[in-house]
């Protein structure tokens, strides 16, 4: 079975900033939820965090924003570049702040 990440408040938008995304199923059952600053972010946090509920709900992939980004038990080589392009960022505009 496939899951998908969406943002919440648009389940049709190609939206990747801030705010909540969901893990959800093909027959649209949610089985995860997660606040996020970028949908690098969401692609990890929903996959690599919630791997528990992927395997209890039979997900052999995730698709996020029309791109695989979980498949075979693991994040994609593009997910991962996404995430750390994301992390790079977050570091960058908050720098100051610490």
């Amino acid at each position: 079975m496939r899951a998908y990440i969406v943002f919440k408040n648009d389940l049709s938008s190609t939206y990747c900033g801030a705010g909540p995304y969901i893990l959800i199923t093909e027959d649209e059952k949610v089985i995860g939820e997660h606040w996020c600053s970028s949908r690098g972010f969401a692609n990890h946090d929903l996959t690599e965090w919630r791997k528990k509920e992927l395997h209890e709900n039979g997900i052999s992939k995730v698709i996020s924003n029309n791109e695989i980004v979980w498949e075979n038990d693991t994040m994609t080589e593009s997910a991962k570049v996404g995430f750390r392009a994301a992390n790079y960022d977050y570091e960058r505009k908050n720098s100051d702040a610490l």
